[in-house]
C-alpha cells in the first residue's frame, strides 16, 4: 500500500494534514497536540463493515456523567470525533461499531480520525466520573493519491497580503500606506494642496494616501519613489485609487533608467471622458480606451497595473480593473542619459478645474519577472 494523505477541512479553517502508510488507518491528536497513528487490527473492524455516508455531516452531543457508564451507545455516522468542553473528572473510553473493538481513552485526546466511516459509538466510564463532555462527529475526510497544494501567492493572499489583484510576477517593493508617507518624495502645487495618510478609506487595512491638489487649473499632488531593480525582465507597476472626482487626471509614470538611456513611460486617465492613454515613442498620447466604467465613491477602488518589457524597450500590457489591453506595439519614449539602472515610479493627480480635488491611493506594488 503506497502512502496516501488525509485532509480534514470541516470544523476549522485550518486544514490538518496527516500522512498514512501501511496498516495505519487513522490517527489520534492528544491533549498535548501530539499525533499518534491508529493501526490494525482494531480499525479493520471499522473498515470491513463501513457504510457509505454523506460527505459533509456534523452531529453534536453533550454527555453528562454522574455514574459509571458501560457500553452507552450513540448511533451516529462519521469518520471524525472532536472532543470539546471536557470538564470530566475521571476516565472515559470509546469503542467503534461493536463492543469487541479496541477502546480509546477519550479523556486523553482532542481528535480521532479514521480513513473510513463508523456508524455507532460505545462509551465507557468505569470509575464513577462526574462532569460533562461534548462530542462532535463529522465526515469530510478525503483521500488523495497526491496532496492538495496551495500555491504561495494564494497562501499569501489568505494571510493578508495586499497582492491580490493580478498576483503575477515577483514582488520587489510594495506600500499599503499603513505607517507613513516617508517612503515617497512629495510634490504639490497650489493653495490647499497636500499629501497625507488618511483613515477615511482604504482598500486594505486602515489607511490610504490622500492626494489633494491646489485650487487652480493644472495644480497637482504627486508622490514619487526611486527604486533599484533588475531591468532585464518584464516589470510591473500596480496602483489602486478611489474617490475619482470629475475634471481630474491621473498620470501613472515610470522613468526607466537603462544605463545609457532613460525611458519616459506614462499612462494617463482623464475624467471625463474616462479615457486611458499611453505616452508613446513619438512623444504623443495614444488612446487605449475611452468611456471606461469606474466608481466615484471613495470606498470603491479601481486598480491599474502596467507591465513593461524593458529588455525590448516597449510596453507590454495594461490591466484596468477587469479589462486587459495589449500595448506591446508601442515602444518607450527614450532620451540619451547616463545613469545607474533603476526605475522612478510616480503617481500624479491634477485638477482640470479651479478647485481643490482629492483622491485616495492604496496598495502600490512593483514587480519583476512578470510572465509574458
Amino acid at each position: 500500500m503506497k502512502p496516501c494523505q488525509l485532509f480534514l477541512s470541516h470544523l476549522s479553517h485550518t486544514r490538518i494534514l496527516v500522512e498514512l502508510a501501511g496498516g495505519v488507518v487513522g490517527y489520534i491528536v492528544g491533549k498535548d497536540q501530539q499525533v499518534q497513528p491508529i493501526y490494525a487490527p482494531m480499525p479493520e473492524n471499522v473498515a470491513t463493515t463501513a457504510r457509505p455516508v454523506p460527505h459533509t455531516h456534523l452531529s453534536r452531543r453533550v454527555f453528562g456523567v454522574g455514574a459509571m457508564m458501560t457500553a452507552v451507545e450513540w448511533q451516529v455516522t462519521g469518520n471524525t470525533i472532536i472532543v470539546e468542553d471536557m470538564t470530566l473528572t475521571g476516565r472515559l473510553f470509546v469503542r467503534f461499531n461493536d463492543l469487541n473493538s479496541e477502546s480509546i481513552a477519550l479523556h486523553q485526546v482532542n481528535k480521532i480520525v479514521f480513513t473510513v466511516p463508523f456508524w455507532r459509538l460505545f462509551f465507557d466510564a468505569p470509575a464513577q466520573p462526574t462532569g460533562l463532555f461534548t462530542i462532535i462527529v463529522g465526515t469530510g475526510l478525503e483521500l488523495h493519491e497526491r496532496p492538495l497544494k496551495v500555491e504561495l501567492a494564494e497562501l499569501a493572499a489568505r494571510v493578508g497580503s495586499i497582492n491580490t489583484f493580478d498576483r503575477r510576477g515577483e514582488i520587489v517593493w510594495m506600500d499599503d500606506f499603513e505607517d507613513n508617507i516617508n517612503k515617497w518624495f512629495v510634490e504639490i502645487s497650489g493653495t490647499g494642496a497636500s499629501v497625507a495618510l488618511s483613515t477615511e478609506t482604504a482598500l486594505y487595512g486602515a489607511r490610504s494616501a490622500k492626494l489633494t491638489t491646489g485650487n487652480a487649473v493644472g495644480n497637482l499632488s504627486q508622490i514619487t519613489r526611486h527604486q533599484h531593480i533588475s531591468i532585464d525582465t518584464l516589470i510591473g507597476f500596480e496602483v489602486s485609487f478611489a474617490g475619482i472626482p470629475f475634471n481630474c487626471e491621473y498620470h501613472f509614470r515610470v522613468l526607466i533608467s537603462m544605463g545609457t538611456h532613460i525611458a519616459s513611460t506614462a499612462l494617463r486617465f482623464i475624467v471625463p471622458p474616462r479615457t486611458l492613454s499611453l505616452w508613446t515613442r513619438a512623444g504623443d498620447w495614444h488612446v487605449i480606451a475611452s468611456g471606461l466604467n469606474v466608481f466615484t465613491s471613495p470606498h470603491s477602488f479601481s486598480t491599474i497595473k502596467i507591465v513593461y518589457d524593458v529588455p525590448n524597450r516597449r510596453y507590454y500590457r495594461v490591466h484596468f480593473n477587469n479589462l486587459i489591453f495589449d500595448i506591446s506595439a508601442h515602444r518607450f519614449f527614450e532620451e540619451a542619459a547616463a545613469n545607474m539602472p533603476c526605475i522612478i515610479p510616480s503617481i500624479q493627480f491634477a485638477t482640470r478645474t479651479a478647485m481643490n480635488l482629492s483622491t485616495y491611493i492604496d496598495n502600490v506594488i512593483i514587480t519583476r519577472n512578470e510572465p509574458p
